[in-house]
């Protein structure tokens, strides 16, 4: 360090109004840069790495026991893919498979409902029929007969009469078996009506069973990188807790921290140089992205009660070679954005 720089630095830093500008200078003087260059062009703070556009932690419903734990740390899953399973899976499996026979069994149900009663019912009432149609006919030859002895006054009147009344309820009787034929042979509005509802209930508790077997499989929402392990088989998952944490590590990005009153002198599309004590030498990257908001730091909260630990802004930084970056996920770098 020069001397001229060293003087800078100590005169910041014995002015105790202008603490957050001290800090900002060490940064500088850190980073290799003068001070009075530094102000002029350029923005220094402090960032962080972190994989891709974020890092969850993949959780489980609070006292779900893990059954099967389908990942290593380290490991690269896709989307969708299953990172573990919980212990219930079995249960609900089977009570997905009986629920899908339900409805295997309501559509069984429906099929017979539209085509009509049975053949066998309908055979057998056409025998009927058939029967009496033919009793219908020898009671018919019975009144022509008759018909000629009352002209030579050989039968009683009464007995006539008798038989023209049992000819008249044989047909009634005809009538009514030919209306049930035809129900057997055809379905009714209602009876398809409840079929169908029967068909649509199983089918939506087919649906349950299985979005409920869904929930028993952890899957990765996207692709990344398991960056550890939380929790093993056999073990429970407390509340707010975590069985993996993943990040996309391929997609890397540095989170820096610029203060509120540094903000207006960065824009997206600058250049920035990275320099940190997790690896040599430095790279470098581009804005991509400024917060919208201002928040505590995240970083380094040096002093909680100072304001300058409290009032900055994320800037998210896009490095040059991101894959180079991989393994370094939360180191700790300081980053210069350069601002003409």
């Amino acid at each position: 360090m020069d001397k001229s720089a060293l003087d800078s630095l100590v005169g910041l830093v014995l002015d105790f109004n202008m603490k957050r500008i001290s800090v900002w200078a060490a940064m500088c003087l850190m980073a290799g840069l003068p001070i009075h260059a530094a102000f002029a062009q350029q923005v220094a703070c402090l960032g962080q790495i972190v994989p891709g556009e974020r890092m969850i932690r993949l959780t489980a419903p609070a006292g779900a026991l893990i059954g099967e734990l389908r990942v290593q740390r380290g490991a690269q899953v896709e989307k969708g893919a299953v990172v573990a399973v919980l212990r219930d899976a079995p249960i609900y499996r089977a009570q997905l498979d009986r629920a899908k026979q339900q409805v295997a069994l309501a559509e069984a149900d429906m099929k017979l409902v539209r085509a009509g009663e049975r053949p066998e019912l309908v055979e057998a009432q056409e025998a009927v029929i058939a029967a009496q149609q033919s009793e219908a006919k020898f009671q018919e030859n019975r009144i022509a007969r008759y018909d000629k002895l009352l002209e030579s006054q050989h039968v009683a009147q009464d007995r006539y009469d008798e038989l023209l009344s049992q000819h008249e309820s044989l047909e009634a009787k005809i009538r009514r078996e030919q209306s049930v034929l035809e129900s057997f042979r055809t379905c009714r509005p209602e009876a398809v009506t409840k079929a169908e509802v029967a068909v649509r209930l199983a089918e939506a508790q087919a649906a349950e069973a299985d979005a409920l077997l869904e929930l028993q499989y952890i899957r990765a929402p996207f692709a990344g990188e398991i960056l550890d392990i939380l929790a093993w088989p056999g073990e429970s998952v407390s509340a707010g807790g975590a069985i993996a944490n993943l990040g996309d590590t391929q997609n890397m990005r540095i989170v820096a921290e610029v203060y509120e009153s540094d903000l207006s002198r960065v824009k997206v599309g600058q250049r920035a140089v990275i320099r940190g004590q997790a690896f040599k030498g430095e790279f470098g990257g581009e804005v991509v992205e400024i917060q919208k908001f201002v928040e505590s730091s995240r970083v380094f909260p040096l002093e909680p009660s100072a304001y300058v630990d409290r009032r900055v802004v994320a800037v998210r930084i896009r490095p040059d070679d991101p894959s180079s970056l991989a393994a370094l996920s939360h180191a700790q770098v300081i980053v210069t954005i350069q601002t003409p």
